[in-house]
């Protein structure tokens, strides 16, 4: 089951939805379906593993 918005009204067009929710706005086609998790986008997490992975190598190198 896709996630969909949490809202009563397109978050494009700004109409009333429908019950049951859709996957798209009937008015304009505008998707209803969340991108990314509530908690923020994951899009960061490779970054701050990457930038984990490396402060670990050096600390690891500076101390052996």
């Amino acid at each position: 089951m896709p996630r969909l918005i949490d809202a009563s009204r397109c978050p494009h067009c700004n109409e009333d939805l429908p019950d049951p929710m859709p996957r798209v706005c009937p008015a304009c086609a505008g998707s209803l379906q969340q991108r990314f998790l509530r908690t923020g986008c994951l899009t960061s997490a490779p970054l701050l593993l990457l930038t984990a992975g490396t402060l670990w190598f050096v600390e690891h190198l500076l101390r052996g």
